[in-house]
């Protein structure tokens, strides 16, 4: 095919060409990136309005978990505190949360379980959100004794561990060879 042919063409095709020596230089229009509309979302069916007014009924039921506040100490270290002015019934909440009567079980449990599920890179603070949703797992497992709450401290911050890894895991990761990682 010859450039005249080339460009006559590419004119058909909207292109602008322009000439340049021996070689013609395609300059394609391209088009701006579409704008893809979510697709609309369908109102519940009758059964998942039912479905919801159920689960509405039985959260509802549901009793609310101990929380914690977490406090940013220097060198990042931690530590937690009443999330309102009845600190005496702030404590009693985490002991029974934790199945206990022992303040220093109560005191060193929520200390451990701060660092184990602490994000370690926010130094202002951070680790609120976690240390309450570990709080609601062991609570909900109701425990009677230090031994069912040490494992079940032993499950949250497990299952902290194993969402973080397997999180990592589905992180591309890209690994660049240099000279030395040729071999030759």
């Amino acid at each position: 095919m010859s450039a005249t042919e080339d460009l006559r063409d590419a004119r058909e095709a909207d292109v602008d060409v322009k000439a340049e020596g021996e070689s013609l230089v395609l300059d394609v229009p391209v088009p701006p990136p579409e704008t893809k509309q979510p697709a609309p979302v369908a109102p519940p069916s009758e059964q998942e309005k039912r479905e919801i007014e159920i689960a509405q009924n039985r959260v509802v039921g549901r009793r609310r978990p101990a929380r914690a506040k977490v406090q940013s100490k220097r060198y990042g270290s931690r530590s937690f505190s009443s999330p309102h002015t009845d600190i005496a019934g702030f404590r009693v909440r985490l002991a029974d949360a934790l199945g206990t009567a022992s303040a220093e079980f109560v005191e060193s449990s929520l200390h451990q379980l701060i660092q184990a599920v602490s994000h370690c890179d926010m130094p202002e603070g951070g680790s609120e959100m976690e240390l309450n949703a570990a709080l609601a797992l062991i609570e909900s497992i109701r425990p009677t004794n230090e031994v069912q709450a040490a494992l079940g401290l032993q499950m949250a911050a497990t299952h902290r561990l194993a969402m973080v890894m397997m999180g990592q895991g589905n992180v591309p990761r890209f690994v660049e060879l240099g000279a030395a990682g040729v071999a030759g």
